[in-house]
């Protein structure tokens, strides 16, 4: 959650800093145009944010933090207090993670294709996100996929899968 803050945020500095990375042809990105996540913002379909459309970016960014915590403390305040004591945090915190975890073992079965209860190197370079890292970064997925096979059976486990996630925070 705190790196995708910070993508955002690095975007939105370069982009109001006058295409800071800009090649010689003046893209932005690559082949020019604003990743999606940006994209959605540009109004004028400038191919960049004017200083009013990453202001816009911004407010909704805000206003969807604000809805999320909402959301949180609909379902976890108890009390009704308008806060979450250290009670309901924790149960917030333990039912986020139980989605996550419900999430992620959903992912680890779908790339599992021989359905052997393990993923073998070429099953985890198999999923997109992988995939993606491995066209970027080629010598990065046997690394992260050895760090991963905690037992060094070559396979990585439901539980090795699992055991990378940290507890998620809940705002207060």
């Amino acid at each position: 959650m705190k790196i995708t803050h910070l993508i955002l945020y690095s975007c939105m500095l370069a982009l109001s800093a006058g295409s800071v990375f800009a090649d010689d042809d003046g893209k932005t990105f690559g082949d020019g145009t604003l990743p999606s996540l940006l994209a959605i913002y540009d109004l004028d379909n400038s191919g960049d944010l004017s200083n009013e459309e990453a202001k816009a970016m911004q407010d909704a960014r805000k206003d969807a933090r604000k809805a999320g915590r909402t959301d949180v403390l609909a379902e976890f305040d108890l009390d009704g207090d308008g806060k979450l004591n250290k009670d309901e945090r924790k149960a917030a915190q333990d039912a986020l993670a139980a989605r996550i975890i419900a999430t992620r073992a959903e992912y680890f079965l779908n790339a599992d294709i021989d359905e052997s209860g393990t993923l073998s190197l070429a099953e985890f370079q198999a999923i997109p996100s992988i995939a993606n890292l491995a066209k970027r970064r080629p010598n990065i997925v046997a690394p992260i996929f050895s760090k991963l096979d905690k037992n060094e059976n070559n396979l990585i486990e439901l539980s090795e899968f699992l055991s990378r996630l940290t507890p998620p925070q809940i705002p207060n």
